[in-house]
């Protein structure tokens, strides 16, 4: 017969293995929590003596019960396999990572070294993301070989002699998932780092291995910032800030480094803002009333929407894509040139943590979340000395109400997992609440101030969200190509912008009329723009323009993990001739190069005289291409 002990040791080992996988594959990172949960049960088993359930349990299991109720009480035929297995119900086995077996003051150590050692693999796999020119996590699984079409990673910039710096996503397929893994992982590597200075500091000797830890964590900080996901960035600043935040007689104390970490942080900012256009593009957009990316506000125009319906008992689990799509056919009807923007904008939740359990599970599933963050800080204040480990913990809390970290499996269950370490670490006389702090009050003030943001981003108005892009032909944003769309003036390059010749291409409308959930017909009405030629009619050296008219594939880029390829179909040279350049074509008359719907786009191309004033025309161009 096994003895208990067995089972015990067997459930520790895994979830050590759990956390050194974690950041390289979430499917071993599922089977060694799997197995870590399954040998706890055995123990409690072998042992008669099962752990009792707390209010956080009763809580969490709540909110995900909570998804039932729409299937439940409203909907006459649920798909139970789609409710069960194939949703956001179909998580709720992570939940079991709340029931592992209390760990001993010596397994707690030895976990540390474990989840630190994991840390640094996450680490070291976003510093070799930085440097490597394919996705590592396709890279891999195609047979440590990159195949023709798969998507690159985001360069984010190159030197002169052609070496490439690209977006640290590490394993993970995208930059937020690797960025809610840094949020858990780096404060236990900063707890680490801080320890041994304190140790250092004690006995007055510095040892060996503290500039290693000094290297790792300023290396982590520095991913962070590269990685631009600014929700966790965020939830970081918040969180060091409310847990952290020194007394006001140590701020006094420590002023003068406060400030030097202040300006060199703007620094960072404002260097990294003038030379990198990725990193400009993430600080634009938070200001811009017409962004380049306008997804997030799309997304709560519809959450609000589908709320307003469904505000009591919500949707349900695993009905979100389709509630939306619902939404977004009532809108591309109106507005047909909306369609693509709706299409990429990502469909399977809400982006937004409280918003998206509200949605699923009504106003139960809602309060039962606040009560689930309220209850887990409440814990974790307690700690006192050792919260610096678990911070991850309320970082994506916070995050969490511009990303739906807790609808992500590759962040949840590390989530859940180190959540349920410091509480299944607790002594009983800490498990009871007498007095709500004002770290959990600040919380949820701070979700609700969150949510009324949201709902103010979904009045934004149709065309405000619309916009005709402009890249150069590498696919980077042309920013002087985008201030001629629908301008009254010509733009005059500056002298930052070198050589005789200029070029850009802007995206035009699809070649079918297409909505959610009907097949697209061919547009019979022309794709057109207009270029203004008045500002070359006093110029005795005008330029030399050609239009190109383009042909797009139009697929998610970012589902398909690879690019979008492009034809030219023609090319046009511009006449002088008249105050006005016309370039109309009929879409059915252009040929087709794939059984889907296409773009078509046109393409510029400006060559200048020697010593000229380099201007770009205006170019009038209606939304609908019309």
């Amino acid at each position: 017969m096994i003895r208990k002990e067995t089972f015990r040791e067997s459930s520790f080992l895994f979830l050590k293995l759990f956390w050194v996988v974690t950041p390289l594959s979430t499917s071993l990172s599922q089977i060694c929590l799997g197995f870590s949960v399954l040998f706890s049960f055995a123990f409690y088993t072998a042992s008669t003596k099962f752990p009792k359930l707390s209010h956080l349990h009763l809580t969490i299991f709540g909110i995900y019960l909570s998804f039932l109720l729409f299937p439940l009480a409203l909907d006459p035929n649920p798909d139970w396999l789609q409710v069960f297995i194939k949703s956001e119900f179909g998580d709720v086995w992570m939940i079991s990572a709340f029931f592992l077996i209390p760990l001993r003051k010596n397994e707690k150590s030895e976990l540390l070294k474990y989840i630190l050692f994991g840390g640094i693999l996450l680490i070291l796999s976003g510093f070799f993301s930085y440097l490597f020119p394919y996705r590592l996590s396709t890279f891999v699984m195609d047979g440590f070989q990159y195949l023709e079409g798969r998507r690159l990673p985001h360069l984010l910039y190159q030197t002169e002699f052609g070496l490439g710096f690209y977006l640290p996503i590490g394993f993970q397929n995208t930059h937020l998932t690797y960025g809610g893994l840094l949020a858990i992982y780096l404060p236990v590597v900063f707890y680490q780092t801080i320890r041994i200075l304190k140790k250092n500091r004690r006995i007055g000797k510095r040892s060996n291995i503290y500039p290693l830890y000094i290297g790792i964590s300023l290396l982590g900080l520095f991913l962070l910032f590269l990685n631009q996901s600014r929700s966790i960035l965020f939830g970081m600043s918040a969180t060091y800030l409310i847990f952290l935040s020194p007394s006001l007689q140590s701020f006094r104390r420590f002023w003068k480094q406060c400030a030097l970490t202040l300006l060199t942080l703007f620094t960072l900012i404002l260097i990294l803002y003038h030379t990198n256009w990725l990193f400009q593009r993430s600080i634009d957009d938070l200001f811009a009333k017409r962004s380049l990316e306008n997804q997030r506000t799309w997304i709560h125009k519809i959450n609000w929407q589908i709320l307003e319906k469904n505000w009591l008992l919500g949707i349900g689990s695993g009905n979100y894509r389709k509630e939306f799509e619902e939404s977004a056919k009532a809108i591309v009807e109106e507005h047909p040139y909306t369609y693509y923007d709706l299409f990429i904008t990502p469909k399977s939740h809400a982006h937004f943590d409280f918003l998206e359990f509200w949605i699923l599970g009504g106003l139960p599933g809602g309060f039962l979340f606040l009560l689930f963050s309220f209850f887990v800080l409440e814990s974790l204040n307690s700690l006192y000395s050792k919260r610096l480990l678990f911070l991850g913990v309320p970082i994506l809390f916070y995050a969490g109400t511009t990303q739906c970290f807790l609808l992500d499996d590759e962040i949840l269950l590390p989530f859940l997992t180190i959540t349920a370490l410091y509480l299944n670490g607790k002594s009983k006389k800490n498990n009871g609440i007498k007095k709500p702090s004002s770290i959990s009050i600040l919380l949820v003030l701070y979700l609700m101030i969150a949510t009324g943001i949201a709902h103010q981003l979904s009045k934004t108005p149709t065309d405000d969200l619309f916009l005709h892009r402009v890249r150069h032909m590498n696919n980077t944003p042309s920013k002087w190509g985008q201030y001629t769309v629908n301008s009254n003036l010509s733009i005059l390059l500056p002298k930052t912008v070198l050589g005789p010749t200029y070029e850009f291409k802007i995206t035009g409308c699809l070649d079918e009329v297409i909505n959610f959930g009907s097949k697209g017909i061919p547009r019979t009405k022309p794709i057109q723009l207009e270029v203004d030629l008045r500002p070359y009619v006093n110029d005795t050296d005008k330029p030399k323009i050609w239009i190109q008219v383009r042909k797009r594939e139009s697929f998610d880029q970012d589902q398909k993990f690879k690019l979008q390829r492009e034809w030219e179909v023609e090319r046009i040279p511009v006449s002088f001739a008249d105050a006005k350049f016309t370039v109309s074509r009929i879409p059915k008359k252009l040929p087709k190069f794939t059984t889907e719907p296409e773009f078509v786009d046109f393409g510029f191309f400006y060559e200048f005289g020697f010593g000229v004033e380099r201007k770009l025309a205006p170019i009038r161009i209606g939304k609908n291409c019309e």
